[in-house]
């Protein structure tokens, strides 16, 4: 057990808290140089240093750079990023294109050839998924069903 503080040694720590506390209480705090982004000079709200707009145009223009990029996944399917940079089968995308419209839930595309990596649009044709309901299913044009 350690020896109880000297009554004199006890009066001299009780001092130097008392000062300690006086010189904190005066002591300005000094305040941290703001930070502005590093492109136009506004104040940073993105943990890269950057403004809400400069942030928001960088990633724009990185999403720019995605549109049309096309690769193959693990699942051996060719994917692309459709205009709204939606990630997209890309036989399915080519068959937009080439109808000139979306197409609808229920239509699927096919290979002729079964390699899913031919996306060449000869190699592509339209079918409807299995269990699809015909009677469901209506001309845009003239409004009779494909049932009948």
């Amino acid at each position: 057990m350690s020896k109880p503080l000297a009554p004199k040694l006890m009066d001299d720590v009780a001092i130097l808290l008392e000062r300690t506390s006086i010189l904190l209480k005066n002591v300005k705090k000094e305040q941290a140089p703001k930070k502005s982004c590093s492109i136009c000079g506004k104040t940073p709200i993105h943990y890269r240093g950057l403004c809400e707009a400069c942030f928001l145009g960088e990633r724009k223009k990185k999403e720019e750079k995605k549109k049309g990029k096309v690769w193959t996944s693990t699942n051996g399917y060719v994917y692309t990023y459709d205009d709204d940079l939606n990630v997209t089968l890309y036989g399915r995308f080519l068959m937009e294109q080439k109808l000139k419209r979306k197409l609808e839930r229920y239509e699927i595309i096919s290979y002729r050839d079964g390699d899913k990596t031919n996306c060449n649009i000869d190699n592509l044709f339209l079918a409807l998924k299995q269990g699809t309901d015909l009677s469901t299913i209506k001309c845009k044009n003239c409004g009779h069903h494909l049932s009948d």
